[in-house]
């Protein structure tokens, strides 16, 4: 960098620097050497703007887009466990992790129902059915399995009512 700067190369870049207190600053910064009329260096003009925010906000929206690649991935491997960690994020990159946490909660919830009305129809429990709230797809879906419990009910009886009279026939004859 310096050795650039001596040989009377501008450096345009940013550069982290370390504050009094420990802390790390990012600055956009242009280094210019300023040579005297035989072209030598004489001294370096630098021009800088703090960009902390803005590295912080790039980092935090990188690892956002890291732990949510990560999360979908799971999600379309069938795993509907992991979510993206919320610690660090503000703003709409935390407002964008919710949301996609909370879609993986709303489609876990209505999977973990499904489960249960079929696991219950597996046993021969045909009482289940899926109570919680839905909206759009997942009510259709929360719809449809109920609805298909109860006519798997109606069958059901139907069948059981037809088997009595038969066995009230029978008896009779």
């Amino acid at each position: 960098f310096w050795r650039d700067l001596n040989d009377g190369k501008p450096q345009n870049n940013v550069f982290r620097r370390v504050s009094k207190s420990g802390q790390n600053v990012w600055i956009q910064a242009v280094y210019a050497p300023v040579k005297d009329e035989m072209g030598r260096v004489v001294k370096i003009v630098k021009i800088a703007t703090d960009v902390t925010a803005d590295v912080g906000a790039q980092r935090m929206l990188r690892e956002a887009v890291e732990h949510a690649q990560k999360v979908t991935s799971a999600a379309m491997a069938g795993d509907l466990t992991q979510r993206i960690p919320m610690e660090g994020k503000s703003g709409p990159i935390e407002a964008l992790c919710q949301g996609v946490n909370m879609l993986l909660d709303t489609t876990s919830d209505i999977f973990e129902d499904v489960g249960r009305v079929f696991s219950g129809m597996a046993e021969g429990d045909i009482t289940q059915r899926i109570t919680r709230e839905a909206a759009g797809i997942f009510d259709q879906v929360k719809q449809d399995a109920n609805s298909s419990s109860d006519k798997l009910a109606g069958i059901i009886e139907e069948v059981r009512a037809a088997a009595d009279a038969l066995t009230g026939a029978a008896g009779q004859v």
